[in-house]
């Protein structure tokens, strides 16, 4: 992974973290902005504000490469089936590009492909439950 690029937004109620790293975990840039979900400020301006934050990123990668993947976690994404990625992808040049919600994201990440559960406590709390095929 050498020569890669990565970026991990993060996307709720009352901010967005999203961060740069390179192919060995360095932390190269990191931003915090207001909040950013669907749910709480509209589906356009939550894609704009998206695009925005993964833009600015995308500029402080060397030689402006682009990112060899970039994960987004969005509070109420599924409340919006393909729409958010369909308003980003366009938008963003990467090799890989991934739009979740945030539960999705918090059960993949603590059990890959198992079933299970995890809770989301930020401002607002929510408890995801995932039973039976992962595509």
């Amino acid at each position: 992974m050498a020569g890669e690029y990565f970026i991990a937004l993060d996307t709720g109620g009352t901010k967005c973290d999203a961060v740069l790293f390179d192919g060995r975990g360095h932390i190269l840039e990191h931003t915090r902005t207001t909040g950013g979900g669907p749910m709480d400020i509209g589906l356009k301006a939550a894609a704009d504000n998206t695009v925005r934050v993964l833009k600015q990123l995308g500029e402080k990668i060397p030689d402006r490469k682009p990112a060899a993947s970039i994960y987004c976690s969005i509070a109420g994404n599924d409340y919006y089936p393909g729409q958010l990625d369909a308003c980003i992808r366009p938008q963003v040049e990467a090799g890989v590009l991934k739009v979740w919600d945030d539960g999705e994201c918090i059960i993949t990440a603590t059990l890959g492909r198992k079933d299970g559960g995890g809770m989301i406590a930020g401002t607002g709390a929510s408890l995801f439950i995932r039973s039976g095929k992962v595509n």
